[in-house]
């Protein structure tokens, strides 16, 4: 997948030292609902990691394996 802006906040203690604009991540996002509207009242991001370069999102279902990421 391309590189892409998506602003939103990060967790308190969640350091962005170390990665860089173009770098292969995971990033695991925390999200509460109000439990009478079910609606989201708060989204950040709760985890970052690095991945090698040779990393491949897969988007097709039929083409995953047990990983979300398979190998190129």
């Amino acid at each position: 997948m391309g590189e892409m802006h998506m602003p939103f906040p990060l967790k308190d203690g969640l350091d962005l030292e170390g990665f860089a604009i173009g770098d292969a991540i995971t990033l695991t996002f925390e999200v509460r609902y109000d439990p009478d509207t079910d609606v989201p009242i708060m989204i950040q991001a709760s985890n970052l990691e690095a991945l090698s370069d040779d990393v491949a999102l897969v988007i097709d279902p039929a083409e995953s394996t047990d990983d979300a990421a398979t190998q190129k």
